[in-house]
């Protein structure tokens, strides 16, 4: 995947600096045909993040059963997990922002 540009931008009175990071993200995907045109497929990307007075994660997992009818088209059902977690070390806006968010996924892909 391509890296995630994040742009901060910060003013003085003598001039203005811009400054651009580029932070990966990392991730695993496989799969594993079970027979019967059907497979499962599990994927992790994790996303850390430093920037300013803020660091965090933000974490997404999946995992997968699809079965395929033909040779253009599958459907199949999942589940999703989304974790984030950020902190704010300034001493002005001191906290921490945590959300997870998992639920079930149906699939339908035609293709040509």
């Amino acid at each position: 995947p391509a890296p995630t540009a994040i742009y901060t931008e910060r003013n003085s009175s003598a001039a203005s600096d811009v400054y651009k990071r580029q932070l990966p993200v990392v991730g695993v995907f496989g799969s594993v045909e079970l027979g019967w045109q059907s497979s499962l497929g599990a994927r992790i990307q994790a996303f850390g993040m430093e920037f300013d007075r803020l660091e965090g994660l933000m974490l997404f997992l999946n995992l997968e059963w699809q079965r395929r009818f033909g040779e253009h088209l599958s459907a199949g059902i999942g589940y999703n997990y989304y974790y984030t977690n950020l902190e704010s070390r300034d001493v002005d806006a001191r906290g921490t922002l945590e959300t997870h968010h998992h639920g079930p996924t149906i699939t339908f892909t035609a293709g040509f």
